[in-house]
């Protein structure tokens, strides 16, 4: 199986310009990305990031 885009497990990160391309957005990545990055986005990593306490 070809890998689809590299993943780095120890970051749990992909690179953005590479999904981009991959997934061939007809929008320039500098007008996309902030786009994906709106406010909902941005709470789901922080929630990721600081996962809540059992």
């Amino acid at each position: 199986m070809n890998e689809l885009l590299k993943i780095d497990f120890d970051k749990q990160t992909i690179s953005a310009r590479e999904l981009h391309r991959k997934l061939n957005i007809a929008t320039r990545f500098n007008d996309w990305f902030p786009r994906m990055c709106d406010s909902t986005c941005l709470l789901w990593m922080l929630v990721s990031e600081y996962p809540a306490k059992n």
